[in-house]
């Protein structure tokens, strides 16, 4: 979705275990190399909320990114990443003695408007944990048709981590982007998590998500919507799907079936 077909590796490995995704970058690329997985099925996001945890980022310039779009040229996305040293008056960018730091960048691309960075901050892996995209369609002054939150989250220091509620963790938002600014309905979007190089680099590490999930607007103290088999709604196979969920979030893997594709896991 949000990553050109033609940069699309399959040499870029991605492992489920469970409701974990592993993406591996390859070590020494020499053109653009990611892969990614993105949700087959439509999020409304005026009916919920859509995070994940990122257990790990990729490292040493590598890129790690949660996004909803819906398509190379519309989407908002979170992006993790090790920039080249910025140049003095960067807005935001994380400097040590000239050794660029880790970096939470803000995204929005629209058609006719291009990519814009709404916003980017020092990453901290504690502090920045989980990511969530939250609507809220109530109209103001500023935002007439409302605006889509780009929030985070540390895990709680006591309890279950995360808790059995997304919502109930402690979320700050650090931006938001008006929906009138988007050109596609947030009623039919996709997520995507995805990872990758834009450069060779030599120890790209891995990026390592964890416990997608969607939560109704309204849940209090329970976990997001099950399938019949009370699996949590997260990277789950054919064989788990429940085909009476319309929210159920079943993945594709892109290097597979392709953004235009029939919506399927493989």
């Amino acid at each position: 979705m949000t990553r050109p077909p033609g940069t699309l590796d399959p040499q870029v490995t991605t492992v489920q275990t469970g409701t974990r995704l592993t993406i591996t970058p390859r070590s020494g690329a020499d053109a653009p190399a990611f892969n990614a997985f993105a949700t087959a099925s439509a999020i409304d996001l005026t009916q919920a909320s859509v995070s994940v945890e990122v257990v790990q980022a990729a490292a040493g310039g590598a890129e790690t990114a949660f996004a909803v779009g819906s398509s190379p040229d519309d989407f908002l996305r979170f992006l993790i990443t090790t920039p080249d040293a910025q140049p003095s008056g960067n807005k935001g960018g994380a400097r040590v003695r000239g050794t660029p730091l880790p970096q939470l960048i803000f995204q929005v691309r629209t058609r006719g408007g291009g990519m814009r960075e709404l916003k980017r901050i020092a990453y901290d892996p504690v502090r920045h944990r989980f990511l969530r995209f939250r609507a809220d369609t109530t109209p103001t002054a500023q935002a007439p048709r409302g605006f889509i939150a780009f929030d985070v989250s540390s895990c709680p220091g006591q309890g279950a981590c995360p808790p059995s509620n997304s919502d109930l963790l402690p979320w700050t938002e650090e931006v938001r982007s008006n929906i009138e600014e988007r050109s596609v309905q947030i009623s039919a979007l996709s997520a995507e998590l995805s990872a990758g190089t834009s450069q060779a680099i030599a120890n790209p590490g891995q990026a390592i998500f964890d416990n997608f999930r969607l939560v109704p607007k309204g849940a209090k103290g329970r976990m997001n919507r099950r399938n019949r088999r009370g699996i949590p709604l997260s990277f789950m196979p054919d064989e788990h799907r429940d085909r009476q969920r319309p929210d159920t979030a079943i993945w594709k893997r892109h290097h597979e079936v392709g953004w235009l594709s029939e919506p399927r896991w493989r």
